[in-house]
């Protein structure tokens, strides 16, 4: 079991709103289908799964992926953090009791990479015999895309560092807690999203440091949400490992359900089991903690109580210049707002899109038309005593002029300006050797970032305001 925690909760890359709307014969059979599919891999488990298993701890295999072993090709919102905890007992003839608490992290770096870490501890009762310490501990980087516009499929590429932080400490009858080498591992993630079901598909290598064998692996996750009454999920995975060197299969299943609770808060339970070996073991039960904003944005309210009105569009127009814009601007804010994923307020469903020129708006779309008016770009600020003191500060400041217009195309009250800013200390001196304070130079690594985070910031309060308009004009 695992308890997730996020603020909101952004857990899996799938459509944010339910539309309302009478069900088609077409969604009908759709539901049908994705209970078919659930129930035959359910009973494909049950009936993989042996009456003996081997002990399911391994150091090939450190479960630290989005559903167990397999994970999402889809990862943070920039600059947004996630912590999680998880607790799991395994009891076998083998290793006797072993208690095993996972922690980790996750950070999104940009829209397409984020990088994170885990490690363990774990305490061992094999009779009279009785260890704890730290196990590895592992590092990634994870990329991810979604090449086709329209199509629910994205690919990524998860690579790990296992480093041997391990308890060495040895004894007869007592596991290893530690590999004793630098462990590569590198995952293809494959992953397709619809509503309710998720597939991911992780063809992988496990490259061990030393004398120990290589792994090729592979793993399959479904999930399916909202199958179970009171907004349960449930989620399953295959996972399994090649030994290159021994020509054997280590193969694990694993079952659990999900369900979000309050204030981002959600529940998670699983079951893991390995299959397919000799020695007598009970499944292995999972409990957690986690606390974050996970996953990508593009399901930021899929756990807001449900809509208490037709969901609207709003469509963001190609960004306008009217200064030249060297910096990329309007790129930048054309990228926040691709990715700004979907709002929900008053009970209203707000789905926004980025739109072409030339676009034409159906019914019950509203358009944002936007302009960008001015760029201060890394300008020097920050309390200076001549001569004394100076404490300089990079700050950059983005202007723009946005007007809504409402479904009929005519707009909603007068253009209004919007404005984001970002700033950063370049550092302090006392009694500094030079007076040229304006004229310091600030490097185009700290400029870019700059830029990114000022346009960060004017695309949140520009949706928090729109949002907040349109779902007033709407529920009334």
């Amino acid at each position: 079991m695992e308890l997730t925690t996020t603020t909101p909760r952004v857990h899996r890359s799938r459509a944010p709103f339910r539309r309302v709307a009478v069900k088609s014969l077409l969604g009908t059979f759709t539901i049908a289908f994705e209970l078919m599919i659930s129930f035959a891999f359910a009973f494909a488990l049950s009936l993989a799964l042996p009456d003996r298993a081997s002990a399911q701890i391994g150091w090939m295999n450190l479960e630290d992926g989005d559903i167990l072993n397999v994970s999402r090709a889809d990862g943070l919102t920039p600059g947004y953090l996630s912590l999680h905890f998880r607790r799991s007992l395994e009891r076998s003839d083998e290793h006797g009791q072993l208690l095993i608490h996972h922690f980790g992290f996750e950070y999104g770096l940009t829209p397409m990479i984020s990088m994170g870490g885990s490690g363990r501890h774990l305490k061992q009762l094999q009779n009279d015999l009785f260890k704890d310490g730290l196990g590895d501990s592992d590092l990634f980087l994870k990329i991810y895309h979604k090449p086709w516009a329209g199509v629910p499929v994205s690919l990524g590429l998860r690579q790990t560092l296992t480093l041997p932080t391990g308890y060495e400490a040895e004894r007869d009858g007592l596991t290893s807690f530690t590999s004793r080498t630098y462990d590569y591992a590198a995952q293809g993630l494959i992953s397709y999203r619809t509503e309710r079901l998720g597939l991911h598909l992780n063809p992988g290598v496990i490259l061990p440091g030393g004398d120990a064998p290589s792994f090729l692996t592979a793993g399959f996750a479904m999930e399916l949400d909202d199958i179970l009454p009171f907004g349960v999920d449930l989620t399953s995975e295959y996972f399994t490992r090649w030994n290159m060197v021994e020509r054997e299969f280590q193969s694990d299943v694993y079952l659990g359900a999900h369900r979000s609770l309050f204030w981002g808060i959600a529940l998670e339970g699983g079951v893991k089991r390995r299959l397919l070996e000799t020695d007598a073991v009970q499944p292995e039960a999972q409990i957690g903690l986690s606390f974050g904003r996970v996953h990508d944005a593009s399901a930021d309210l899929s756990h807001l109580p449900p809509p208490r009105y037709p969901s609207v569009d709003l469509a963001v127009l190609p960004v306008e210049s009217r200064i030249p814009d060297p910096w990329g601007i309007r790129e930048l804010l054309s990228d926040e707002f691709r990715i700004a994923g979907d709002r929900q307020q008053r009970g209203v469903p707000i789905l926004i899109h980025t739109v072409p020129e030339g676009y034409s708006s159906p019914a019950r779309y509203y358009g944002l038309r936007i302009r960008v008016l001015s760029v201060n770009d890394g300008e020097i600020r920050g309390p200076r005593i001549p001569m004394v003191f100076q404490a300089p500060q990079a700050r950059t400041e983005v202007h723009v002029e946005a007007e809504l217009l409402g479904p009929d195309g005519i707009p909603l009250g007068r253009q209004t300006v919007f404005d984001g800013a970002a700033q950063r200390g370049l550092g302090a001196e006392v009694f500094p050797l030079t007076v040229d304070y304006e004229q310091r130079v600030v490097p185009d690594e700290i400029r870019e970032g700059l830029r990114r985070e000022a346009v960060r910031n004017l695309a949140r309060a520009l949706l928090a305001t729109v949002t907040d308009v349109i779902s007033e004009r709407e529920s009334r």
